[in-house]
């Protein structure tokens, strides 16, 4: 979905797909799958935001340390 909301053709999709998955699927499914979820889509961008969501940020780094005996 985030590939058509992006402006994609199902061709262009079509390709990605074989590229990254090496799923074949034709434009028309692609085509149908897409016009069959959508209204899920659009009724999750329009659905009341809460007025406070929680957030968690985790950072973190690793050192690699060689130990010489």
């Amino acid at each position: 979905m985030l590939l058509y909301s992006k402006g994609l053709s199902t061709r262009d999709i079509q390709a990605v797909l074989k590229d990254i998955y090496g799923v074949e699927l034709s434009p028309s499914t692609i085509s149908r799958l897409t016009d069959r979820i959508m209204p899920e889509i659009r009724a999750w961008l329009s659905r009341p935001l809460e007025p406070v969501y929680a957030l968690v940020f985790i950072d973190s780094f690793v050192v690699a340390i060689e130990r010489q005996s």
